[in-house]
């Protein structure tokens, strides 16, 4: 059994051998729909591998920043419970919280820089001398004549 072939023609002349036809006989491509448009549909289909490429190219870490993005209100919840902690006993738990808040100040303003090793500031000393004239100087430093030949 032969499948029925698009009667269209491609443009070195020669026959479309697309089988998707239509009842029309011709493909998508060479059918006369006014709805389709080429030159349309490669833009859309440049537009989609161009999106594509740029999901595969992200990183773990943005594809986190994401993750984080869409369930922030998980995530704050997990920071204000643990701002609240208490013992079982009821007395509040002061330790989960400083700790709760110094990781919520530290993501929200990033930490601090800490030195590696401990550095003393270097102390500058500026020296203040009278200004001379260069004149004296010039006279004051000897100098040989040059030998004679």
């Amino acid at each position: 059994m032969s499948a029925t072939t698009c009667r269209g023609r491609r443009k070195d002349g020669g026959a479309c051998r697309s089988t998707a036809v239509r009842e029309d006989g011709y493909c998508a491509l060479h059918g006369a729909s006014p709805r389709f448009d080429p030159a349309e549909l490669g833009r859309r289909g440049g537009i989609r591998s161009g999106e594509a490429r740029r999901e595969l190219a992200k990183h773990a870490r943005q594809r986190l920043r994401e993750e984080v993005e869409h369930e922030h209100e998980l995530i704050w919840q997990g920071y204000r419970e643990a701002l609240e902690a208490t013992h079982a006993d009821g007395t509040p738990d002061y330790r989960t919280r400083v700790i709760a808040r110094d990781a919520l100040l530290a993501q929200a303003y990033g930490k601090p820089v800490q030195p590696t090793e401990e550095r003393s500031t270097p102390k500058v000393l500026v020296i203040h001398r009278p200004a001379r004239s260069w004149q004296a100087e010039a006279d004051a430093i000897e100098v040989d004549p040059p030998p004679s030949p």
